[in-house]
């Protein structure tokens, strides 16, 4: 008699160890094609002829556009769109993942934790929401240096430089 070994093979449908993203501020200044890359890493090596689907909660339509996705390596899966001005303010976008199969074409569980809050978007364009003059009416009076001053709100914070402003009628 001889002693025999039972071999069992356990399987497990690959999962997702990371996910980062080049930048997780998108403005008006990130504007254009590939400027946005997802990158997702799995546990094990997967089948490159199965791309991982890809999605964003909430909704990112408007702002990320002709997306295209691509392994890099056995276990790194890319996601490269444009991103397009949508004039929105979105926070803490989520970055879903489902699809991908591993090299024993098992097929991941969607993954909806991994890639949470993964970044935001502001392509608003601020806007002048208050503006105060010291004086109403000009008169020679008023001609000199620092005889009018007029104070400009705007709806979100600006940066230092300085707005142009223009007087109508000129």
């Amino acid at each position: 008699m001889g002693i025999f070994f039972a071999t069992r093979v356990l399987s497990a449908a690959p999962t997702v160890t990371g996910v980062n993203v080049n930048d997780n501020l998108l403005t008006d200044a990130d504007l254009g094609a590939g400027r946005f890359v997802a990158t997702i890493d799995f546990i094990e090596a997967m089948n490159s002829s199965v791309a991982a689907t890809i999605a964003f909660s909430p909704a990112v339509g408007s702002t990320l556009t002709g997306c295209v996705g691509a392994w890099q390596d056995s276990d790194t899966f890319n996601y490269t769109c444009t991103v397009a001005d949508g004039n929105v303010e979105l926070t803490n976008v989520d970055i879903q993942i489902s699809g991908a199969q591993n090299l024993a074409q098992e097929t991941m569980a969607p993954d909806l934790v991994t890639g949470a809050d993964k970044f935001s978007v502001d392509t608003v364009q601020p806007t002048v929401t208050l503006v105060t003059v010291n004086d109403n009416m000009l008169t020679e009076i008023n001609v000199g240096v620092d005889a009018f001053f007029a104070t400009i709100d705007f709806s979100e914070a600006m940066n230092s430089t300085a707005p142009t402003i223009t007087f109508s009628p000129a």
